[in-house]
């Protein structure tokens, strides 16, 4: 395992290789079932709606809104303490309106973010075997 990231990793397991694998190529994916074609995330091996346990991965544009943010001021977490403020947002991609993707938008001012903003991926390659997806602002 590379060191010289100081937060947490991936963990990649059966339901979850094909998200992060997607991320390392730079594409952004999305678990859909392929008995009712609902889509899910986090991947799962189950679908929440019918129960069928078929699914597919499906690329996504990688163009979302935000649908909710929280910029955070002060940190428990001593790793974490010099990096504040950050915000945490949550993405509905534009594809899947059901989904709420977790992340961070870069290259903002904290203040400037609003519910409802136009944003797209961005693949941060942290280590070289992980990626992590982040968010920034389209105009």
């Amino acid at each position: 395992m590379t060191t010289g990231y100081k937060f947490l990793l991936p963990r990649p397991d059966l339901e979850t290789k094909g998200w992060w694998g997607a991320l390392r190529r730079h594409e952004m994916v999305l678990q859909r079932c392929t008995s009712c074609q609902t889509f899910r995330h986090p991947p799962q091996g189950t679908c929440p709606k019918c129960y069928s346990e078929d699914w597919e991965w499906v690329k996504m544009s990688g163009r979302g809104t935000i649908y909710s943010f929280i910029v955070v001021w002060q940190s428990v977490l001593p790793q974490w303490r010099r990096d504040t403020p950050y915000n945490v947002v949550q993405v509905t991609p534009e594809e899947a309106p059901n989904i709420r993707i977790t992340g961070n938008v870069i290259d903002v001012d904290h203040s400037a973010l609003k519910i409802g903003m136009p944003v797209e991926a961005v693949f941060d390659d942290v280590t070289p075997e992980d990626t992590i997806l982040r968010w920034r602002l389209r105009g």
